[in-house]
Order: C-alpha cells, then structure tokens, then sequence
C-alpha cells in the first residue's frame, strides 16, 4: 500500500513537474535563438512562485488527513480552503502578470521587454496549477494519489504531443499552446475532482 502510494506520488510529481522544462526544449529547438532566450527569461520568472503552492500542499496533506474517518468533513474543509488558497494565488500572481514589463526589464535589460506577454501568459497557466494544490492535497489525503498521478501523466502526455505538432508551425507559441493545454487541463482536472467528485461518486 505504502510503495504504491510513493509510486504513485513520484509519477504525478514527474509529470506535473517535467511539462514546463520540457516547453524550453521544444522551443530551442524549433525557434530562432532569440526567442529562445526570450522565452528562457519569461520562464525564469514565472516558475519561481509556484514553489508557495508546493509549500501550501505540503501542509495541507496532514491538515486533510486529519478527518480521514470523516470524509465529509474532509471534503468541506477541502472547499474552503480551495477558496481561501484560490484567493491568495490569484492576489500573487495577478500582482506579478501587472508588473512583468517592469520585472523583465529590471532583471534581463530592455532587450528582453519582447518576452513580457509570454511571461503573462505563463504565469496565468502556472496560477491554474497552483490553485490546484489544495485539491490534489485532498486526492492524496483520501487515498486517491492514482487519480492524481493518472491526470498528470495524460496531460503530460497532451501537452508534448500538442508541442510536436504546433511547435514546427508556430515555434515559441506552439510550446506555451502545449502547455496551456497540458498544463491548464491538468490542473483544471485535478480541481474538478476535489469539488465535484467526492470519492464516493468516483
């Protein structure tokens, strides 16, 4: 039970974690250099926030996992504080998509002003996959880290097949495209699961 449980928590941590990395590969391999390192320092700068998602998981895991005998109460105190987490992520990221043009520019210099909407564009995916963090804490608190894992590998799975087809075509768009899709529709599923499907619908 317990290796399955750590089975299945690396594969979804790969998954959901791999996809983004995996959008730079795509993009310096089928874009000119330049938009490449456009997209590098977009990249660098909207992944650093989503490490307050990973630390509000981690407390939220045991907090769930106190009402494991009740899963009703688990899946109110799961709703509340998707809520209060949602509020809180939209309030961060929604203050870094407002100053991107100023962070871009004060860190890389004006030359890399050029990756301030792929910058936005990034964080808005990233902010989906935050807002997910009290959820999937919910799935793995109620014994369900399969679902978890089975949505991040097909998405995972979604968002590299979309960037092999659209990142010949399209380059750097075709990548956040894949990742849209892979990473917005995973954390899209991984919401539904912890408000609309309580375990006992599954």
């Amino acid at each position: 039970m317990f290796g399955r449980f750590i089975r299945d928590a690396v594969i979804g941590g790969l998954a959901v974690g791999g996809l983004l990395p995996t959008t730079m590969v795509f993009v310096r391999a089928f874009d000119a250099p330049v938009q490449a390192g456009l997209f590098a320092a977009a990249l660098s700068l909207a992944t650093p926030a989503n490490m307050v998602a990973q630390a509000v998981g981690q407390v939220l895991v045991p907090h769930f996992a106190r009402f494991s005998e009740q899963p009703a109460a688990m899946l109110r105190s799961q709703r509340r504080m998707f809520l209060a987490t949602t509020a809180l992520f939209a309030l961060i990221f929604l203050l870094l998509i407002v100053l991107a043009p100023f962070l871009i520019t004060l860190l890389y210099g004006e030359r890399y002003s050029g990756g301030t909407l792929t910058m936005q564009l990034l964080l808005g995916i990233v902010f989906l996959i935050s807002a997910a963090s009290s959820p999937a804490s919910y799935l793995f608190a109620s014994n369900r880290q399969r679902t978890y894992a089975t949505i991040w590998l097909i998405a995972l799975f979604t968002g590299v097949i979309t960037m092999f087809i659209a990142c010949p075509p399209l380059g750097m768009w075709g990548a956040v495209l894949g990742y849209a899709l892979g990473g917005g529709g995973g954390a899209l599923a991984i919401i539904w699961c912890g408000w609309f499907a309580p375990r006992h619908r599954l």
